[in-house]
């Protein structure tokens, strides 16, 4: 089964979108919708033996193509009138994160979907890295034990006027957790398996960034089974070389992702070592960190976007296959950045229950 693919949307993360298309057998490409005409024609060049559709209206362009998915690759301000277009013509939908900046909104865009029958899921690529699978199963098999605290460290000096970036993250209210932060609540919640129940944060801007809102969150996530992470994210620092570490310690030894697509290594706790030397290489003579062979190296957002694009297509393919990162689910997860949206405003720990309950969101 071949499905036809309108991409709406061809900025910096749609010619992404294009070239992870053209991997991928099983879609092809029928058009592309964007309001710039200028962006079309470049666009346009690169298919010049295709007779590809190429329109600044999405309503026309669907009428012209009728397509089998839309991929929404456009700012999250604009996913409103978009998915209410596709729902309107049953038209499975892949749509960028985040669904809406607002939870409200979200909400009900995701009950439209579902009361239409029509498959809705939200591009959270970071899930489908190599790296985080491998997190994933050592968490599961409980190579270590049980997690019991965590520690998420995100440094960057991001410049938001770079080309080859979206604009828009500039100007909005909380760019860092809507654009940034939406990804690492993702992932604890994905790679933990647990649900988070309350948070704790704090939000801020320094002098020199230049976001108009803030650029930096520091957070406490409390998560089901008294799980604990420590979370720090920011696109102001002071270096420009990038800072990670996502460290998880279990009840007999540790988990540390050391770079951010790659290096996941884990020890035992009976280390007497107190400066382990990490080597690359692999494990064994290098101290007790042992680097996890079973992970190999990403070409990122190209192989994440694609394993989850796939993995779309096989489940509309197959009613017995589930859809990755659906609506619903990104509904937890965005609901976890109005939690920590809500605690930095009022100074308190925020539930999550309290965020459902305020929204009129049911979650099931």
């Amino acid at each position: 089964m071949t499905l036809r693919v309108l991409q709406v949307g061809v900025g910096a993360r749609g010619r992404l979108w294009r070239q992870v298309l053209q991997r991928i057998d099983s879609c092809k490409i029928v058009g592309f919708v964007d309001i710039d005409p200028s962006a079309l024609e470049q666009m346009k060049a690169a298919f010049p033996d295709d007779e590809l559709v190429m329109e600044t209206d999405l309503r026309p362009a669907i009428e012209r193509t009728k397509p089998d998915v839309l991929v929404l690759v456009t700012p999250p301000e604009t996913h409103r009138e978009q998915v209410r277009i596709g729902l309107e013509f049953g038209i499975a939908l892949m749509v960028e994160k985040p669904l809406s900046t607002d939870l409200g909104e979200a909400w009900a865009l995701t009950k439209m979907a579902k009361e239409a029958g029509v498959p809705m899921s939200i591009c959270l690529n970071f899930r489908y890295l190599e790296v985080t699978q491998g997190i994933k199963r050592l968490i599961e098999e409980e190579v270590k034990g049980t997690p019991n605290f965590g520690q998420f460290t995100y440094l960057r000096n991001r410049d938001g006027k770079m080309p080859g970036l979206n604009r828009y993250p500039l100007y909005m209210k909380h760019p860092m957790l809507l654009e940034q932060s939406i990804h690492h609540f993702d992932l604890i919640r994905y790679v933990y398996g647990r649900e988070v129940q309350s948070v704790q944060a704090e939000t801020w801007n320094p002098p020199w960034s230049m976001y108009a809102g803030d650029s930096n969150v520091a957070a406490l996530l409390t998560l089901e089974d008294d799980l604990r992470v420590q979370y720090l994210g920011t696109w102001t620092s002071g270096w420009n070389d990038m800072g990670f570490e996502w460290r998880t310690d279990c009840s007999r030894g540790v988990i540390i992702q050391k770079q951010l697509f790659s290096d996941l290594y884990y020890a035992d706790m009976q280390s007497d070592d107190p400066n382990p030397v990490i080597e690359k290489g692999g494990g064994g003579g290098g101290g007790p960190l042992e680097r996890v062979s079973f992970v190999s190296e990403d070409e990122p957002f190209f192989d994440d976007t694609e394993a989850l694009m796939r993995q779309f297509a096989h489940a509309l393919a197959d009613e017995g296959v589930p859809y990755p990162s659906t609506a619903q689910d990104h509904l937890r997860s965005l609901a976890v950045v109005f939690a920590a949206i809500r605690s930095a405003e009022e100074g308190r720990r925020i539930t999550l229950d309290a965020i459902y309950r305020d929204y009129g969101i049911s979650i099931s």
